[in-house]
């Protein structure tokens, strides 16, 4: 997703029973991830 700080990228799978995901975002952003699967996350 593009801002104007540049962009916003998420990739996820569901592997396991749970969501791994990857976030990256232009410096100074902070994300909130709203997870209403029931799964657990796993950052990589």
């Amino acid at each position: 997703m593009p801002t104007p700080d540049g962009f916003i990228e998420l990739e996820w799978t569901r592997q396991d029973g749970r969501l791994d995901y990857s976030l990256k975002t232009p410096a100074g952003w902070k994300i909130e991830i709203a997870n209403d699967s029931g799964l657990p996350l796993r950052a990589l």
